[in-house]
């Protein structure tokens, strides 16, 4: 956090004894401005730094008359996978973290992740963030820096190079970019080989022939630039998938603000930024849905029996997410079941 300060200088002087004296006063400073400093790993084209990173900072400066700027950051201080600890050791003031590239360091997040979350980004996002205040939060699995708000991007889905998903047995042997700890354990039970990056290295695995295929939303196999590599994709109704992110802020730098900058920060957290944060995922598959189709990607909708194989793959890695819940005092059924309820709700009173 750079803090630019303006103290008012006042020179006065006088004459005595046919001598001048000359004495400088400082006087206290008439306001602070806060610089954040940004960091967007993804790149700055990526929806996640350009629509929800520099957004919420946007939103930020205006709210608070310009005394809250930003600053992104030209390159990331940090691999993704140490985000957090660039944020909390000040290399960073805010950034988004995707919670599945930290192995081992959250596992509630993860009730988001499992087959067929919702109908899209802006709904996950809402029912997410009443649920982590309502229950996640408490489990204290964020100790060390502020949530300004969890979200989901849109559904996910299946992209290959070299064959279409359209039964369970067409996963057998295929190597899969996956994002995370559950679509890792989903691949592997599936048949295929799991290889867990960052969504920002499609291109190159993809490319080199290191994967046959990767698991995203229809908008990132554009972004990445890979939608002349990927001949196939296949859409699982609800998503197969999606992966759990969070944009977060430095405590140290938020405890530092005066608490009017802190009360424009807290109205531009939680639910409010989450909605936001859904929508600009939204935004962005439908551009690279129309995009892939333009591309001339092969697209199909899974059928019965596939949804159905994939289910059934998915309910063992359910029931052990439970017993982890569970040892961190959270009924992970119950919220489960709520997250899945609540998404359905919301999608039917949009329809």
């Amino acid at each position: 956090m750079e803090l630019k300060r303006n103290p008012d200088s006042v020179w006065r002087s006088w004459s005595a004894s046919g001598a001048l004296i000359a004495c400088l006063a400082i006087a206290a400073p008439s306001h602070a401005d806060t610089t954040l400093l940004l960091n967007g790993w993804a790149g700055a084209t990526q929806q996640l730094t350009k629509d929800i990173l520099v957004g919420w900072a946007k939103e930020v400066e205006k709210a608070s008359n310009g005394r809250i700027k930003y600053s992104l950051l030209p390159k990331a201080p940090a691999a993704p996978s140490g985000t957090i600890d660039a944020v909390i050791n000040g290399l960073c003031d805010v950034s988004y973290i995707s919670h599945g590239l930290h192995p081992g360091r959250f596992s509630l997040t993860k009730v988001v992740e499992f087959p067929q979350g919702g109908a899209s980004a802006e709904i996950n996002s809402v029912v997410y963030q009443r649920l982590y205040e309502k229950y996640l939060a408490q489990a204290g699995e964020h100790k060390g820096i502020k949530v300004i708000n969890v979200f989901t991007h849109g559904p996910g889905h299946i992209f290959t190079s070299k064959r279409q998903i359209l039964k369970a047995a067409d996963f057998d042997g295929l190597k899969m970019r996956v994002g995370g700890p559950v679509l890792s354990q989903l691949m592997q039970a599936m048949g295929a080989a799991p290889v867990v990056r960052g969504a920002p290295e499609m291109y190159e695995l993809l490319s080199n022939g290191v994967v046959d295929g990767t698991l995203v939303p229809f908008s990132p196999v554009v972004t990445f630039k890979t939608e002349k590599i990927i001949r196939y994709g296949t859409s699982i109704p609800g998503g197969l998938y999606t992966l759990s992110f969070a944009l977060i802020m430095s405590e140290k730098t938020f405890n530092a603000l005066p608490k009017q900058d802190q009360d424009v920060i807290n109205h531009w957290s939680g639910e409010r930024f989450a909605a936001r944060s859904g929508q600009a995922w939204d935004a962005e598959d439908q551009d690279g849905l129309e995009a892939l189709k333009k591309a001339g990607v092969q697209l199909t909708i899974a059928d019965a029996a596939l949804v159905n194989a994939i289910r059934d793959k998915a309910k063992p890695i359910e029931d052990a997410w439970y017993k982890d819940a569970k040892a961190k005092g959270i009924d992970g059924e119950k919220v489960l079941a709520e997250f899945r309820e609540e998404t359905r709700k919301m999608a039917a009173a949009k329809r």
